[in-house]
């Protein structure tokens, strides 16, 4: 769609009658947490799986931080966040997934790219400004998200049909996650070493040092979180877990624990969640402090690893808060 018919796009969709917003908002944990889909975003392993308790001593004194601050206005339903690699910027999508949003992480108003917005999107960084890849090939669009200029179009992200989609690069090593397969592919100098992970594995992410992929494995109501150390071909298991986050230190892994599903119709809905960090080093998890009663879902860790952002499934809202320095007691 051109540029220009999302402006006016933007412009039609701001003048909407407010009953549609008032049913949005009557949705907004509905529609955003079915658990049939595999809505985890996450990491991979191989196969010999360490489980539960053999792998993480489970902590439950949850790590005091500042509360979060919601960054997203009342009524709009918005998941899925995303950094720009400045950090200046968050992209996030619709009810549904449906429309692409852009909210400036320092207050202000968000900003609507496309409302209409289906598919992917990603950052990536042109000197030093931050630009939102989205839509799917050689013509996906590109915007700067500080002059709101088109630029030319993004590449592709490199796709190969037996490895998969390319999730990582760090030390001349490339990684690929075959989700359909349930493989990790490792290719250094011309040698790829493929990983098979656990069965039903999906959402493969890759620690920044390429030391460790973190999945999930399950649907989203019974997601446990794996991690696989690549140089040793192990995997063990985090418990219960989903939407994985590294911090850029590769030291530390923010995730999400679903304590409680409700029903709704014949959809399963996440009606609470909480933030969990993991410590690589020490092997041990704990709970981070929850404000309110929250949905806590698709975490995500500033370019600077000093921020959280995540969304409340309950509400529609996403938050900001000061990530934890440490999960030792």
């Amino acid at each position: 769609m051109p540029f220009g018919r999302r402006i006016t796009d933007v412009m039609l969709y701001l003048q909407r009658d407010k009953k549609s917003v008032a049913l949005g908002r009557l949705g907004v944990g509905l529609m955003a947490a079915v658990l049939l889909l595999p809505a985890c975003e996450v990491r991979a392993p191989d196969g010999g799986t360490a489980r539960l308790d053999q792998a993480v001593r489970q902590g439950t004194a949850p790590v005091a931080v500042t509360g979060p601050r919601r960054i997203t206005a009342a009524g709009d339903f918005r998941v899925s966040p995303a950094w720009s690699p400045s950090g200046r910027w968050l992209a996030v999508a619709g009810l549904r997934g449906q429309g692409l949003y852009l909210v400036p992480t320092d207050g202000g108003p968000e900003r609507a790219v496309d409302v209409d917005h289906r598919g992917p999107w990603r950052w990536r960084s042109v000197g030093t400004r931050d630009v939102l890849c989205f839509g799917n090939g050689a013509t996906a669009d590109a915007l700067d998200a500080e002059t709101w200029e088109v630029r030319p179009p993004c590449a592709p992200v490199d796709y190969d049909a037996e490895r998969g989609l390319r999730i990582h690069r760090v030390g001349g090593k490339t990684f690929y996650h075959n989700s359909r397969l349930g493989t990790v592919t490792v290719v250094q100098d011309g040698l790829a070493r493929t990983i098979p992970l656990d069965a039903g594995a999906w959402g493969a992410r890759v620690s920044p040092d390429g030391r460790y992929v973190a999945y999930c494995a399950g649907t989203l109501a019974t997601a446990e979180l794996l991690l696989l150390d690549v140089a040793a071909g192990r995997t063990r298991s985090l418990g219960p877990g989903a939407h994985p986050a590294w911090f850029p230190d590769g030291a530390r892994l923010l995730y999400t624990v679903i304590s409680r599903v409700e029903r709704v119709g014949r959809a399963g809905v996440v009606a609470a969640a909480d933030l969990h960090l993991f410590e690589v080093g020490a092997s041990q998890s704990r709970r981070l402090e929850q404000a309110g009663d929250q949905a806590e879902v698709q975490p995500a860790v500033s370019p600077d690893g000093r921020h959280l952002a995540y969304a409340d499934w309950r509400t529609g809202a996403i938050y900001l808060r000061p990530a934890p320095q440490e999960v030792t007691p």
